[in-house]
């Protein structure tokens, strides 16, 4: 891990602005994109997050709950820091972030090589591609 830190995870900068909605659907307030302090940013944290065991299995044992690992590391001390996230990293856990997801790897070259030949996912051939070496 990067210089001695107890976790990493890849993060993208905030292009979205998050707002809260009270029980009425009415906007009450909004998170700045960029923090007050000059020094700081926001990112949208991703996974896989990576960290040492010591330090997640310290975090667990404080028995705090957080929304993600890395904050519940911060959180019992430890330094995490961020790399640059894949904006096609998605998150799935909804019907419309599989459908998405299922986009992007439609549009993924096989070998990774850009203008090369792409592979559908629901290609009941490209199983049987694979296995034979095609």
């Amino acid at each position: 891990m990067l210089a001695g830190a107890d976790g990493a995870l890849p993060g993208l900068p905030l292009t979205e602005v998050l707002a809260d909605v009270d029980a009425h659907g009415t906007r009450v307030a909004g998170l700045p994109r960029t923090p007050a302090d000059p020094g700081r940013t926001r990112v949208l944290v991703q996974t896989p997050q990576a960290f040492r065991a010591t330090a997640f299995r310290r975090a667990h044992a404080a028995g705090r709950s957080t929304a993600e690992d890395s904050a519940l590391v911060a959180d019992a001390g430890g330094r995490v820091v961020v790399v640059p996230g894949e904006p096609t990293n998605v998150h799935v856990t909804t019907p419309a972030e599989l459908d998405l997801a299922h986009l992007i790897a439609a549009a993924t070259p096989i070998d990774g090589e850009p203008g090369r030949t792409y592979r559908r996912i629901d290609d009941p051939d490209d199983a049987a591609r694979s296995q034979e070496g095609r």
